[in-house]
């Protein structure tokens, strides 16, 4: 099933409106029992409120209802509640279960029992244990139908994939992970070997957000003193994904502070049979309020239906629902919007692969070029390349690659390199973040190697997939620098690209067809 990305319903084939528009009325009502103390394999609680569907007499339904673990981190139990999905899914008939993960007091400290106070190792391998022993105890309470699924957004998400992939407990069933990274050191705090700040920043807020008061300064040492290269600190934080085996649905953001992940997500998951991706358009925020496109809710309650409850006549979703990400609009919660888009492939096959030649005049250009080079100082210097005007809109989809061909006049040099937006007025439009590298970490982050002044190396730098129309009159921007702003690091190296005939250049996969 493909669909043309344009802006009208027609196009939009049965089998994806169906998911879109999927929902059942409510059959229950909601009673919530705090302060719950589940033990683990060691003694230690977790304190955790658990949601059930009540009867009209107020009371827990006479019925045995799969569970959901929902927005399980070191934030706390009372943000779960956040986006508005706890109720709705107890409403359908499933229990759904918060806790404090262990040494977590949360934003609000609410941990009633000395028993649960101690210190929290964010995504660690005990962490992970705890995560097994709760949904092994949920699936055995009298309670339970001894079908577990798990979901939550960012540190939800994180400990979602990591006790599929790490742990596999017997009854956990399906999980839905949303924004989350699963390559620690890749996705969040060093992405290409560099310093991240706007994906890093969890180590310096970490007592706020988590209640631990040591948290902070031991997170801060671990990640930046301790371990700035890939070993076995980040080896256990990272998700095999050859080994998630279960159903899943990655719900991923194109403006995200992990869109490193969506890639790998992909690629990792591909040969899992039931496995499905949403990439929308959002930032780090919740994916059902944003004003940049809504994700329905019933999308993640028709998988959660097929998986945990059985239910055949729930449809199944596409391998990928992708969010043309064209300037945004607000749009109503349930609505379905004409940008949604569905593909059994990605990039889907209907792409065809543009290669774009980057020229010494500033242009990316299909034909090679003479050879040439360009330069730029670090810090603050940059090359710019921009294609020809669109003489008709095509849709950018997925992942785009640059391929460098470039060296720098010092043993080290921080490359980022991103692709954006500019309109017929020069103003330009970020689509998300670009790739980065490290020189030094070309070929390994666990080992570093560093390169040599003047000689030139060739690299390949993976771009997160981008799905977003580039309308006619507009261009495509692509930049090469050695600063960003979600980086502390500063790279003083001066850096030549080359360019022209058998120098540097830039892939990505359009849709071709016409748009209205």
């Amino acid at each position: 099933m493909a669909l043309s990305p344009s802006g009208s319903n027609q196009f939009q084939s049965a089998e994806l409106r169906s998911v879109l528009t999927y929902d059942r009325e409510d059959q229950f009502g909601v009673i919530k029992t705090s302060d719950i103390l589940v033990p683990m394999r060691d003694g230690y609680n977790l304190t955790c409120n658990l949601l059930q569907p009540a009867g009209t007499n107020g009371n827990p339904a006479d019925a045995k209802f799969p569970v959901i673990v929902k927005d399980l981190t070191g934030y706390g139990r009372l943000g779960a509640d956040q986006d508005g999905m706890t109720d709705y899914f107890v409403q359908k008939g499933y229990n759904v279960i918060a806790c404090n993960l262990r040494g977590s007091q949360g934003t609000g400290f609410t941990s009633p029992a000395s028993s649960t106070i101690g210190f929290i190792n964010p995504w660690d391998e005990q962490e992970q244990q705890d995560n097994y022993d709760l949904i092994e105890w949920a699936a055995v309470q009298p309670w339970s139908s001894g079908k577990v699924g798990q979901t939550g957004t960012s540190y939800g998400g994180i400990t979602s994939w990591l006790v599929a992939g790490r742990q596999k407990p017997p009854h956990l069933a399906a999980i839905a992970p949303a924004q989350a990274s699963v390559d620690h050191y890749r996705h969040f705090f060093y992405p290409g070997g560099i310093a991240s700040l706007d994906r890093g920043f969890f180590a310096p807020f970490c007592s706020l957000l988590t209640g631990d008061l040591t948290c902070t300064a031991r997170m801060t040492a671990e990640v930046r003193l301790l371990h700035p290269t890939f070993d076995s600190y980040w080896e256990i934080r990272k998700i095999d994904l050859s080994q998630v085996t279960m159903p899943v649905l990655s719900i991923v953001g194109q403006m995200d502070i992990f869109d490193h992940a969506t890639n790998d997500i992909y690629r990792g998951m591909v040969a899992n049979p039931n496995f499905s991706m949403v990439l929308g358009p959002w930032a780090h925020e919740s994916v059902y309020s944003s004003e940049f496109g809504v994700l329905p809710k019933g999308v993640v309650l028709a998988f959660f239906d097929r998986w945990l409850q059985g239910r055949d006549t729930s449809p199944k979703l596409p391998r990928m629902i992708a969010f043309d990400n064209i300037p945004p609009s607000t749009t109503g919660e349930q609505q379905v919007d004409s940008r949604w888009n569905a593909f059994e492939t990605w990039p889907p096959v209907e792409t065809v692969q543009k290669t774009w030649n980057l020229l010494g005049n500033g242009t990316l250009s299909e034909a090679e070029g003479e050879a040439g080079q360009v330069s730029y100082s670090g810090l603050q210097g940059s090359v710019i390349f921009d294609t020809p005007v669109f003489d008709e809109a095509m849709t950018l989809a997925g992942p785009l690659t640059a391929q460098l061909k470039l060296f720098a006049d010092s043993t080290d040099a921080n490359i980022f390199a991103r692709v954006d937006d500019i309109d017929p007025n020069g103003v330009l439009t970020e689509k998300g973040h670009g790739a980065q590298l490290k020189m030094s970490h070309r070929e390994s982050s666990s080992k570093p190697s560093q390169i040599e002044a003047g000689k030139v190396y060739e690299v390949s730098m993976d771009i997160p997939s981008k799905f977003w129309t580039i309308q006619k009159g507009h261009r495509l921007r692509f930049t090469i620098n050695s600063f960003d702003t979600t980086s502390p690091e500063l790279s003083l190296s001066n850096v030549t690209v080359k360019t022209g005939k058998d120098g540097s250049r830039l892939t990505g996969k359009l849709l071709t067809q016409s748009r209205p």
